[in-house]
């Protein structure tokens, strides 16, 4: 199974596809990507097929999605996606912070994966930190897509991936919502996580942060 026609520059047309990972999405390794950890953690799948229907204003959009690790190449064009959306900008989490914490996440090894839609790079991030999370659990630091491309399924395939690749180290994922977005709340629950806690005031004085976790690796199993 081959790309005819990939987004980033210096990767050559014609690229291997490593796998499939479900009938909308697929593998491509990316710069310094570690093909037989790839291979390890998203199993070869054929017969699929890799276009992807997305709402827009004509009546039916065809897009290739493909997630993979970000690279330092990457970081300019996702933080200024970052800075752009609302949720972030009451955060105060402009591009410039965005792209230092990129920076030093990606020198700390921590996971962290992008989505190319199309001809579009970088259109959606999911990141975690290890044990992040009572030193025990992953911590799913944040996860977001590129205003445009919320209907479009993105944010639950790149946290799809962002769990199978965490359960090689951890059997759940931890993570925070604001208590104003109902949006992202009801994005979690439907995607099996379930509030457990909440924190007044943790990050901003007038926002409570819920704590939502899910169990990715059945008890007893690990």
């Amino acid at each position: 199974m081959y790309i005819n026609r990939l987004c980033r520059p210096g990767i050559a047309a014609g690229l291997r596809v490593l796998s499939v990972v479900s009938q909308n999405v697929f593998i491509i390794p990316g710069v310094g990507y570690n093909t037989a950890r790839h291979r390890s953690l998203f199993p070869p799948r054929t017969g699929q097929e890799l276009r992807f229907s997305a709402r827009s204003a004509s009546p039916m959009v065809l897009m290739m999605i493909s997630i993979r690790p970000m690279v330092s190449e990457d970081i300019p064009t996702i933080a200024r996606w970052i800075a752009a959306i609302p949720l972030w900008q009451r955060y105060d989490y402009s591009a410039e912070a965005a792209q230092r914490g990129l920076e030093q996440a990606l020198a700390r090894a921590d996971l962290l994966l992008t989505a190319d839609v199309g001809d579009a790079c970088a259109c959606g991030l999911a990141w975690c930190v290890p044990r992040g999370a009572f030193g025990r659990s992953c911590y799913l630091r944040l996860l977001g897509v590129q205003s445009g491309l919320h209907s479009a399924g993105l944010g639950a395939t790149l946290l799809g991936a962002a769990e199978r690749e965490a359960t090689r180290s951890t059997d759940d994922l931890v993570l925070l919502v604001s208590d104003f977005n109902a949006d992202a709340q009801r994005f979690y629950q439907r995607q099996g996580y379930r509030q457990v806690g909440a924190i007044p005031g943790y990050v901003l004085p007038d926002v409570t942060e819920l704590i939502f976790w899910k169990r990715l690796v059945p008890s007893g199993a690990s």
